[in-house]
């Protein structure tokens, strides 16, 4: 009952967090005439409430035009909806474009709030009991997800939640649990199309689960079994579309080609990817064509998101199936096309799961990339609630500093004299690593930058980002590599732990 009651409270710090992020700007706030996500979201629960299904993906394509999976259609209809019975005039059609009021702002705050409530706090619960405290407490407050969905405006949690549940579940011996992550997955690829940097680790952790049937029949029944899952559940998504309109082949072919516009090339903002990093200092994308960059790009995200999915082939564990969702995600957020600095989500939220064994890596790479989010913060007037989560990010690194201290134990034995090799091993470039962000973060907020170079402050942060995210995929993949090492050091640190949770709870019942 206790625990339970605590879980109460700490859900609710969480929620009045994010309550209070989200009585800020958003995305978009007060800039005609497009306005922001915050507008493109309201748009699409005005669209969906007042077009035909066969116009979703065709309606006014210049303005914020439909370019998620049906299910984040779905879910714009249902808000819209009850929008309308609140209020017509937030989803008028038409006449309510660019419509800002408090109690709008209000209704749509809470919307995201619900899909937290609905996804993310069991989501949480599920990795208290699975993976640990750490992995549970990370979820529900990291500040990279409550700024970007609670202050900039978005849905993350939906798809992300769904991932990490569908994670769970896949590690799991029973194969009805297996087959029902197959089936969650797949509604989260289609309620954000990015989930797709999370395939490979599905694919190759449900090849490897159905290796281990014994026969090669019991092997190919298992492999139709998930892929069965996964056609049945995408066949029941996209009926409406299939069913209800004249046209379905031209509807599936236009749904398809809103959720992946490969006509726009490999740039299209700043971020902490590495063709921007290679743009600033050669200025790649006037000298290669831009078929070459496309072609150039997929090749080497494939590569590189494979390698940490290898080991999945023959373990099956719930760490290894988070190693492999951050290193794959990791690599598609750093060599893929179309890349948003939101993205980063995409491998942070998985390397969450890893909070509880290798937590100096996981506060490194949330750091990093709530860094990298600083941009954003300042294009959405969000720039006092970013300082204010990053207070708290170091609030808990400080009260994290006795597992923090277990975990470079760990590391070293794992790499001897990474950590305090020659000149302190990467201990000092960490170090350094921390007072350039509170820099960069004073600059941002107080010096503008030369007028010549009116994106300097960007690009350098971005810039930065990239080259922590590029050597933090490294030492992750060479973890990953010393598979029989990892797997000694970690039994025997689960076996610590456990028997340390064993003590606390023999005084608890003294």
């Amino acid at each position: 009952m206790l625990i339970r009651m605590l879980d109460f409270v700490i859900v609710g710090a969480s929620f009045l967090l994010r309550w209070v992020v989200s009585l800020g700007p958003y995305s978009g706030k007060n800039t005609s005439p497009l306005f922001g996500d915050y507008e493109a979201q309201r748009h699409w629960m005005e669209l969906t409430l007042h077009q035909p299904l066969s116009k979703w993906y065709f309606f006014d394509l210049e303005y914020w035009g439909l370019d998620y999976p049906p299910l984040t259609a779905y879910h714009m209809l249902l808000c819209g909806k009850i929008a309308h019975y609140l209020n017509p005039s937030w989803v008028a059609d038409g006449s309510s474009r660019g419509f800002e009021s408090f109690d709008h702002q209000v209704f749509m705050r809470l919307t995201v709030l619900a899909g937290d409530l609905l996804l993310l706090v069991p989501a949480a619960l599920l990795l208290k009991k699975k993976i640990g405290k750490l992995a549970y407490l990370g979820l529900l407050f990291n500040p990279c997800l409550i700024l970007v969905d609670h202050g900039h405006f978005q849905y993350n949690s939906i798809s992300l939640s769904l991932a990490i549940i569908a994670a769970c579940l896949v590690t799991e011996a029973n194969l009805s649990k297996r087959l029902l992550g197959a089936i969650i997955f797949t509604t989260s690829l289609f309620y954000k199309q990015m989930q797709l940097y999370h395939a490979l680790p599905f694919f190759f952790i449900l090849l490897g689960q159905a290796s281990k049937q014994k026969t090669l029949l019991g092997k190919l029944t298992e492999v139709g079994l998930y892929g069965t899952s996964v056609i049945v559940t995408s066949s029941v998504i996209l009926s409406p579309f299939i069913l209800f309109t004249n046209d379905p082949a031209a509807q599936l072919g236009q749904i398809a080609h809103r959720l992946f516009p490969f006509a726009r090339g490999l740039f299209e903002d700043k971020v902490a990817n590495v063709w921007c990093l290679l743009h600033t200092l050669f200025k790649v994308k006037n000298t290669i064509p831009a078929e070459a960059q496309l072609e150039l790009a997929a090749l080497l995200t494939l590569i590189c998101a494979t390698l940490p999915c290898l080991r999945l082939l023959w373990d099956q564990s719930a760490k290894a199936m988070a190693n492999a969702m951050t290193g794959s995600a990791l690599a598609f957020f750093l060599l893929s096309f179309q890349v948003h600095e939101k993205q980063c989500l995409l491998f942070v939220l998985p390397a969450l799961l890893l909070a509880d064994t290798n937590l100096n890596f996981v506060i490194i790479l949330t750091h990093t990339a709530f860094f990298s989010l600083l941009p954003l913060s300042v294009k959405d007037s969000n720039i006092g609630y970013y300082a204010a989560l990053r207070l708290m990010s170091y609030g808990v690194i400080v009260l994290l500093r006795t597992e923090m201290k277990r975990d470079f134990t760990r590391i070293n034995k794992v790499i001897p004299g990474m950590l305090d090799g020659r000149n302190g091993g990467f201990a000092p470039i960490f170090g350094a690593y921390f007072i350039l962000q509170e820099i960069m973060l004073y600059v941002t907020h107080t010096a503008k930058p030369p007028t010549k170079y009116p994106d300097m402050w960007q690009v350098i942060i971005s810039s930065f980002c990239c080259g922590v995210f590029v050597i933090l995929y490294l030492i992750q993949l060479i973890f990953s590599l010393k598979t029989e090492k990892v797997q000694r050091i970690d039994l025997m640190t689960e076996k610590v732990l456990a028997i340390r949770r064993k003590n606390k709870n023999l005084k608890k019942t003294e």
